[in-house]
């Protein structure tokens, strides 16, 4: 939150405990409190953020306290992709945008790269 998340339009952080001051927001997820088990926590903060502020905000980006983000660059890349879609009259496909690090597991793929219309 002090490296990055000031400059961001919202930030939340979550934890085991509730920090209002610090906007940490205590959360609950199956299985235990490891490092491990991040599938899990993820999925409990993206309904946490569904549930609460799906309309608040037009992108949202999850990350741990072991990376860092250049807001100014994510901004201006995000802007760049509603750019592109609207200058070609795509409206409704910049609105719906998945974009990270595709990861191969036995099953298949588990997250892609930017995925139009969440399709």
């Amino acid at each position: 939150a002090l490296s990055y998340g000031w400059k961001c339009d919202g930030f939340l952080a979550f934890s085991s405990v509730t920090i209002p001051s610090l906007g940490m927001v205590g959360l609950l997820h199956r299985g235990p409190e490891s490092y491990d088990n991040m599938v899990q926590k993820t999925r409990s903060i993206w309904a946490y953020v569904a549930e609460h502020y799906l309309d608040r905000y037009d992108y949202f980006h999850i990350g741990g306290d072991d990376m860092h983000l250049i807001v100014e660059n994510f901004r201006s890349l995000l802007l760049e992709y509603e750019s592109n879609h609207h200058d070609r009259g795509d409206a409704a496909a910049a609105a719906d945008v998945a974009a990270g690090k595709e990861e191969e597991q036995q099953r298949g793929r588990i997250f892609g790269q930017v995925i139009p219309n969440g399709k």
